[in-house]
């Protein structure tokens, strides 16, 4: 301490810290793939069911296990794929 001012060292250099930086991304980065990867196939799922049935019975057999979602989110998929 030096007058009024603390000084505090971390013994991190800049270097040092964009190295955790990239540590801590390179996960996140993989965990938001597996999850986009995961989030895709539920949509295509919901789409090959919906493209079959009416959007009430795919909505119905959708709940039963896969999804829970209603007629207007299938419409609303539908209608953005196929336009």
């Amino acid at each position: 301490q030096q007058g009024d001012q603390l000084y505090v060292s971390t013994g991190q250099t800049a270097r040092d810290a964009e190295k955790n930086i990239s540590r801590v991304q390179q996960p996140l980065q993989l965990i938001l793939l597996i999850e986009q990867q995961r989030l895709s196939s539920y949509l295509m799922k919901i789409i090959d069911v919906s493209l079959s049935t009416s959007s009430v019975n795919a909505a119905d057999i959708l709940r039963d296990g896969i999804a829970d979602v209603g007629k207007s989110t299938i419409c609303n998929l539908l209608k953005k794929r196929y336009s």
